[in-house]
């Protein structure tokens, strides 16, 4: 018996489940109104003779015991497992459990953040930190909450201290606390003078901070971030999301602000399902975290200028993420409600902080009123084209075809159509058709980054190895997946994998390092082939060798072995199982590929391309749909006829 299922015997289900929700009982099995959805009526089922539970209602969620911890908690699945085993006294086996190479950093994070709120509350020099929070009225509970801070304005206090800690230097400057000052030849503080904002990700852990000066002779903006390491980047993390997940969760609906402050008074005022985008656009790996929370987002950015445009940068890039978020979940045959977002509209010149402040009742009445994507697109057509002018009209037109066309249901897509055809005086049927038309083109299966412009259909081998997508992408994990296939036997199963696509009579190119779009993908499997034998392969002797970075992201793809997504890719299955998984899996990478770059074609003003590339994309998709992975030779053969 494995260790989850030592856990599942030892701990009951539905007395775990009773924790977080009244279970009455069904029959054999047991009832509840659903904790990840609001609803009135108990579809929330447990069966404890099958060690499952299952909502029937709007979410469509189900698992395990895991699978509800991970859920109910927004935990990944080793500290879900972890928690579980110390409850169920079950002691975890130690393999591929390495020491994580940047706990070392994270524990200069957190001390650092303690060294900067003792500063707060107990130097003289804070006064003027202080001042400010009682000024902007932030109570002092909000300030033990979210562990605020001072950073004084010596250039080596945070040096000294952190040299009196014993870490070394290695570690230190992977925090990015400080900075190398040339002149000096010596190493500074990067925070002086500043108040300071601990970041924090899902699990509590300080990964960065935010800085804000005080005394109107800051050195650079009013407002710094840290800057990019191995455990903070500002696009894949959300301040607040610690202390909002769970109310979150509760209340079905997170609200997105701009702004440190906009956050704190926000839950200091009982708004406690709000976080900030650190003030940028916001991107597809923060859409993809409050994903694991719900489906409902309200955007409230700064009405101003540069907020607007925020919102329309932060919007364009959240479409792309939804339209790929909600067709995965279609195919994998989810049944949670399509991810939606609403846009609040900030009174001129008021940011949610003033807001909330002077009318509680004011900022609820802006986050419950807020407009669909439809009907802010809606607006802001009426806003910037002059509809009385036909090419203006045309392109108001094209605008709102696109967001129609990505309104997952069908009757609340055709009520938009009927609105706005009446809103913006289109012939009857017009609108209908050209939506109808717009969802037949094909779709992309990632989010592009802004800066790729790559066109063109060249083969893999001329492609540059470049960061495409963020981390938590469809495309990402595929690739991840493939080299937990290769991590079972590198050599062999490598060989077996080119063999099967030799076996195809469409010229399947031979898997290389090109087919990994992720620089850290693309570097762990070039280390992998170049391991000398197979001989006596070991996962746990390998990774000792391997740097920080590649030994980092290698635990990070042997998660995927225990992701209730995983397929059969290592333990307990053949080589020949496995390989078939892999060819799976690397012929949904291409027509994710072929996806992308058929996006990035103009299919006026290229057509010949543009039709090539529909070629290109519809035979990698039959050949995948033919495909099967437990036979991965008859597959080849099929697809073939």
């Amino acid at each position: 018996m494995d260790e989850r299922e030592q856990i599942r015997d030892r701990i009951d289900l539905v007395e775990f489940i009773g924790r977080y929700v009244t279970l009455t009982r069904a029959g054999s099995t047991y009832k509840a109104c659903c904790p990840f959805h609001q609803e009135k009526t108990p579809s929330f089922v447990v069966s404890p003779e099958r060690g499952t539970w299952h909502c029937f209602g709007a979410c469509g969620e189900g698992g395990d015991l895991f699978k509800f911890l991970m859920k109910v908690e927004g935990l990944e699945f080793f500290d879900a497992l972890k928690k579980l085993a110390a409850e169920a006294g079950v002691e975890l086996a130690r393999k591929r459990q390495a020491p994580d190479p940047l706990d070392p950093v994270r524990e200069i994070m957190g001390r650092t953040a303690a060294f900067y709120a003792t500063a707060l509350h107990r130097t003289d020099e804070a006064k003027i930190a202080r001042d400010y929070l009682r000024h902007r009225g932030v109570a002092p509970e909000m300030v033990n909450t979210f562990q605020l801070g001072y950073s004084d304005r010596s250039s080596d206090s945070l040096v000294s201290f952190l040299q009196g800690q014993g870490f070394s230097e290695s570690h230190v400057l992977q925090t990015g606390l400080l900075y190398h000052d040339e002149k000096q030849g010596s190493y500074r503080d990067r925070y002086r003078g500043r108040l300071m904002f601990p970041i924090r990700d899902t699990r509590g852990r300080v990964v960065g901070f935010g800085a804000r000066e005080l005394d109107g002779e800051a050195r650079g903006a009013k407002y710094i971030n840290s800057p990019t390491t191995p455990l903070f980047n500002k696009s894949q993390v959300l301040y607040g999301i610690e202390q909002a997940g769970g109310p979150i969760r509760k209340l079905g609906e997170a609200v997105l602000v701009e702004g440190y402050l906009d956050v704190i008074t926000a839950h200091q005022f009982g708004f406690a399902n709000t976080v900030a985008c650190l003030g940028t656009a916001v991107t597809p790996a923060q859409l993809g975290l409050l994903r694991r929370y719900t489906s409902q987002v309200v955007f409230a950015l700064d009405a101003d200028a540069a907020g607007q445009q925020a919102t329309l940068r932060g919007l364009e890039r959240a479409r792309a993420t939804l339209r790929a978020s909600n067709r995965d979940d279609r195919n994998a045959g989810h049944n949670r409600p399509a991810m939606a977002l609403r846009i609040a509209s900030m009174p001129e010149g008021r940011d949610p902080d003033e807001l909330i402040r002077e009318d509680t009742g004011g900022w609820k009445k802006v986050t419950d009123d807020a407009l669909t994507l439809v009907n802010f697109y809606a607006n802001h057509a009426e806003r910037v084209f002059d509809l009385e002018v036909p090419e203006q009209k045309q392109k108001a037109v094209e605008l709102l075809v696109e967001v129609l066309a990505e309104v997952h249901q069908e009757v609340a897509r055709d009520e938009y159509v009927k609105q706005m055809e009446s809103r913006f005086a289109t012939a009857p049927g017009l609108l209908q058709r050209m939506v109808g038309d717009r969802m037949r083109l094909p779709e992309p299966d990632s989010v592009v980054a802004e800066t790729d412009t790559e066109v063109g259909w060249e083969e893999p081998s001329r492609r540059p190895a470049v960061q495409l997508q963020e981390p938590g992408s469809l495309r990402n994990e595929l690739e991840r997946k493939v080299l937990l296939v290769l991590l079972r036997d590198p050599h062999r199963l490598h060989g077996q994998i080119n063999a099967v696509l030799a076996g195809f009579e469409a010229d399947l190119p031979a898997l290389t390092a090109q087919d990994f779009i992720d620089n850290q993908a693309r570097t762990l499997y070039g280390l992998l082939l170049n391991i000398e034998s197979d001989d006596e392969w070991d996962v746990d002797e390998f990774m000792s060798g391997l740097d920080e970075a590649p030994a980092s992201y290698l635990q990070r793809v042997l998660a995927e072995q225990d992701n209730v997504l995983s397929g059969m890719a290592m333990e307990g299955n053949t080589n020949r199982e496995a390989c078939g998984e892999a060819v799976g899996l690397l012929l949904r990478m291409r027509e994710l590929e072929s996806h992308r770059r058929l996006k990035t074609i103009n299919m006026v003003q290229d057509g010949e391309a543009y039709r090539a590339g529909m070629v290109h994309l519809r035979r990698i998709q039959g050949l995948r749909h033919a495909y099967n992975p437990l036979q991965p030779g008859r597959a080849a053969a099929l697809a073939n006829s």
